[in-house]
């Protein structure tokens, strides 16, 4: 391939992203949290998740444009890992009576 037609690649990969969602758009970390919210699933399975805020996510997708140094490299985001019913209990005690 000419080095004209060559461009550098940083990979994103994030875990189950959350927090707030600017647009009408649905998303798959989005729609188990609102099944979660609506009391959508029969019970909590006993799963856990790695992760991430997408505002840590949006700021690692700039930081790999702004730095040289991540071309060609892969990056893992989790803040924390949290079982189901950890999730449900924290979204329980923020939003109780709001939805």
């Amino acid at each position: 391939m000419p080095d004209d037609e060559k461009f550098e690649l940083a990979t994103i990969n994030p875990g189950f992203v959350l927090g707030p969602n600017l647009n009408e758009a649905q998303f798959s970390s989005g729609d188990v949290i609102k099944k979660i919210m609506m009391n959508e699933f029969p019970g909590l399975p006993l799963v856990q998740f790695g992760c991430v805020d997408v505002r840590d996510v949006a700021n690692a997708h700039l930081q790999a444009i702004l730095r040289p140094e991540a071309a060609g490299k892969r990056f893992l985001l989790v803040e924390g890992s949290y079982w189901f019913h950890e999730m449900g209990e924290m979204l329980a005690e923020k939003y109780k009576g709001t939805y």
